[in-house]
């Protein structure tokens, strides 16, 4: 992350001389004065371990954006066991806007812990920023409350935007959880 004036007074002169040459890419994050740095260029290939999933294309604005890919783990950290979901997204049309991502548990509101009142874990998705076919990769990491019931429950991704006092969505994908709940429980697990 970095803040606009950084770039704005070049404190960092080879900073600015990567964001004006395009081999980094500032993208928005939804704070009005922060920026994520992403390294140009964007790939347009699946990591290695990853496998496509086997979803219908275009679930996201009418056919412009999709989810290729998702990757599962349970991670410790020192407050906990956690679920961490990792996307990949791809674009198959240049997208004017920028959107929310949200994440919730279907089916299993007291097994994983959310973040806000509207039981949602926020991201936010610099889609005005990439190009047709660049694949970018997105996280979260929800708190397991029960780790018995993790096979019981789905996730549900959407994508919205906050428009006043409403909040559309522009599509959604229902994921499996597939992870070994018992890994919550081995002492292995290293933290991060």
């Amino acid at each position: 992350m970095v803040d606009r004036e950084t770039i704005d007074l070049g404190f960092i002169p080879w900073l600015t001389q990567a964001v004006h040459s395009g081999q980094i890419l500032l993208a928005p994050t939804g704070h009005p004065y922060l920026w994520e740095l992403l390294p140009r260029p964007i790939s347009q290939e699946l990591p290695p371990a990853e496998s496509a999933l086997h979803l219908a294309p275009g679930q996201f604005l009418a056919g412009q954006l999709s989810i290729i890919a998702s990757h599962e783990q349970i991670i410790r950290k020192r407050t906990g066991c956690f679920l961490r979901l990792t996307l990949f997204w791809q674009a198959a049309t240049p997208l004017s806007q920028d959107y929310f991502v949200a994440v919730q548990p279907l089916g299993g509101e007291t097994v994983l812990d959310k973040n806000d009142h509207l039981a949602l874990m926020r991201g936010f998705m610099p889609t005005s920023q990439i190009r047709p076919r660049e694949i970018i990769r997105d996280e979260v990491d929800l708190l397991i409350r029960q780790p018995a019931d993790l096979p019981l429950i789905s996730l549900v991704v959407n994508l919205y935007q906050v428009q006043g006092n409403e909040f559309p969505t522009f599509g959604d994908v229902t994921l499996p959880i597939t992870v070994d709940p018992l890994a919550c429980n081995q002492p292995t697990l290293n933290y991060r």
